[in-house]
């Protein structure tokens, strides 16, 4: 369903603005901006991968990323759904594992991180967590694949305070944590 609803979008966004693919000889990157045939690129850039399976589409305007951009896996899954605000990050950018399980849910405003972000293992368990407040990460967690917390610190005068890695002396059966000798 999630594939179908993916290509769906991006025929929509297709159907009324130009579509070029990324190999085209006449796209040119100048001063931060993607040009074609000497003028700045307004439309949708298409990639395709070698065996002729779409890899990723981004919109654009006056040269820069604004609006959608999406990746799919080799396996077709989509791999990741962001939106962009004359060239800057902004808004939800999604992600997903080649397996279809979350990979990321970030937030932006107009290049900047927001509120709460968050990041999954392939396996589906939580891999990090950090929050900005103001502009500034206020928090950030990290787990290991099997779910143990290993990081975990808060931001306060300028440092961060709390748990800052660890290695397990004698890991747990299982445990992604090397034994330190």
């Amino acid at each position: 369903m999630k594939i179908l609803l993916s290509f769906c979008i991006v025929f929509l966004l297709g159907a009324f603005e130009e579509r070029l693919v990324k190999t085209d000889p006449e796209f040119s990157q100048k001063r931060g901006k993607l040009y074609y045939e000497n003028q700045e690129f307004t439309g949708i850039q298409w990639e395709y991968r070698d065996d002729g399976t779409l890899q990723g589409s981004t919109s654009y305007k006056s040269g820069l990323r604004h609006g959608k951009a999406y990746r799919w896996h080799q396996n077709g899954i989509l791999a990741s759904d962001r939106t962009y605000l004359n060239g800057k990050k902004h808004g939800v950018h999604f992600a997903w594992h080649a397996n279809g399980k979350k990979r990321f849910y970030y937030q932006f405003l107009k290049g900047v991180y927001q509120g709460d972000n968050w990041v999954w293992h392939s396996n589906g368990s939580k891999a990090e967590y950090f929050k900005f407040t103001d502009g500034r990460q206020s928090v950030h967690k990290k787990w290991r694949p099997e779910g143990k917390i290993f990081w975990n610190t808060v931001m306060a005068s300028g440092k961060d305070w709390g748990l800052k890695g660890g290695r397990l002396c004698n890991p747990i059966q299982g445990d992604s944590n090397e034994q330190v000798r």
